[in-house]
C-alpha cells in the first residue's frame, strides 16, 4: 500500500511540474524597461619626454664631429608645451651654454648642440622661474596631436682640442625639461 501512494505522489509532481510549464510557457517575462549608462572621465593635460643619447663617432681624432640625439616629447592631444635644455653638468654654470663640456676628470672636451642640421644655430639661453638654478636653453615648443614629436638636437665637437683632453672616454648630461598646459 505504500508504494502505491509513493507513486500516485510522484505521479502527481510529475502532472503538476507539466501544468506549470504548460500554464506558464517557457518565457515568462510580460514587459520589458531599459535606461542608459553614462561613462565618463575628465581628460588633463599630461606630457611624457624620453630621449635618445647626442650619438657622436666612437673615436674623436682632433677633427671636428657631429653628432645628433633626440627629445621625444607626448602629450594629450592639443597639450601646449615648451621644452628647455640646461648647460650640463660640465659646463660651470646653469647658463653657460656655449661652455658646454664632456669630462673625465680633469680631462675635457668642449662641444655644442644646435637647433638646425648645419649647426649654425646654436640652442640659445632660456631663463624661466621653472629651473631651479634660473637658467637653461630653450629647444623650442609644440603643440602635441596624441603622438610623439621628435626634437632632433644636433651636436659638434670643435677640432684641435688639444690641450685639455687625453685617450679617455668623456662624458656629459643635459637636464631636459618639459612645460606644458
Amino acid at each position: 500500500m505504500v508504494k502505491r501512494i509513493f507513486n500516485r505522489s510522484l505521479y502527481l509532481d510529475k502532472m503538476l511540474l507539466l501544468g506549470s510549464i504548460l500554464f506558464f510557457g517557457s518565457n515568462t517575462w510580460a514587459a520589458t524597461t531599459s535606461t542608459t549608462l553614462g561613462v565618463s572621465t575628465n581628460v588633463v593635460a599630461a606630457c611624457t619626454v624620453s630621449t635618445t643619447a647626442i650619438a657622436f663617432p666612437s673615436n674623436y681624432t682632433l677633427t671636428q664631429s657631429d653628432g645628433a640625439g633626440s627629445i621625444l616629447v607626448t602629450c594629450t592631444t592639443g597639450t601646449k608645451y615648451d621644452g628647455q635644455i640646461d648647460a650640463g653638468a660640465n659646463a660651470g654654470s646653469a647658463t653657460a651654454y656655449t661652455n658646454r663640456k664632456m669630462a673625465n676628470g680633469a680631462n675635457t672636451l668642449s662641444y655644442q648642440i644646435y637647433s638646425d642640421s648645419a649647426r649654425s644655430v646654436a640652442i640659445s639661453p632660456y631663463f624661466t622661474s621653472t629651473i631651479a638654478s634660473g637658467g637653461g636653453v630653450t629647444m623650442g615648443t609644440g603643440t602635441t596631436t596624441a603622438t610623439t614629436n621628435n626634437h632632433t638636437i644636433y651636436a659638434r665637437i670643435p677640432a684641435n682640442q688639444t690641450t685639455s683632453v687625453s685617450a679617455n672616454p668623456v662624458t656629459d648630461t643635459l637636464n631636459v625639461l618639459i612645460t606644458y598646459q
